[in-house]
């Protein structure tokens, strides 16, 4: 049984390439390094944003349920979980380094930066396996993508579960491990 990464795999799995899906292949068996994103400019901008973006969230939340931001802010915090899944191809370990969690009510809650020209349908689209895979981890039924789009707006998108995407999802992680656990590389097996 092995390790999946939270928010690359399921990306890579769901919107990579072949040779995307190899390189995270080569990356789990430790024949590659992970990339270093320490110096990427955008990568940069979104962690120093987050807290800033964690404010604007907790603002809005706390006014749309009437109470104070603290309030809504003591319900939530960062959090590591991680869960064992079986799937036809073998057992998985997953986990999700999770932005925010709301404990009370069970949401995922995640924080991202993009360009003021994306809308909100391309960023659902594009962290649709993130979202999916960090609420199977957890057993949520709903996650919020918060997002702060270049320096112009801010937009909360609340996410319902999907059981057939992350039944899909599931699928693809056990065949990809298969592959890792094997040392067959998934380009033959998996990807477009």
């Amino acid at each position: 049984m092995g390790k999946h990464n939270d928010a690359k795999t399921p990306n890579t799995l769901c919107h990579g390439k072949k040779d995307d899906v190899d390189r995270l292949w080569e990356e789990k068996l430790q024949l590659v390094e992970p990339a270093d994103l320490s110096e990427n400019f955008r990568v940069r901008l979104g962690t120093y944003t987050e807290d800033f973006n964690r404010k604007i969230f907790y603002e809005k939340m706390a006014r749309k349920e009437g109470c104070t931001p603290i309030q809504y802010e003591n319900r939530c915090g960062q959090t590591a979980k991680s869960k064992i899944v079986k799937t036809k191809h073998g057992p998985v370990l997953l986990f999700a380094h999770l932005d925010d969690y709301n404990f009370i009510d069970d949401v995922v809650i995640e924080y991202k930066h993009t360009s003021e020209t994306k809308l909100v349908r391309d960023v659902v689209e594009t962290y649709q396996p993130q979202v999916q895979h960090y609420m199977h981890v957890t057993n949520s039924d709903t996650a919020y993508l918060s997002v702060i789009f270049g320096n112009a707006r801010h937009s909360i998108k609340k996410i319902p579960r999907d059981p057939m995407f992350i039944e899909g999802l599931k699928n693809l992680q056990g065949k990809f491990w298969k592959c890792v656990v094997d040392k067959t590389r998934p380009s033959t097996l998996i990807g477009k």
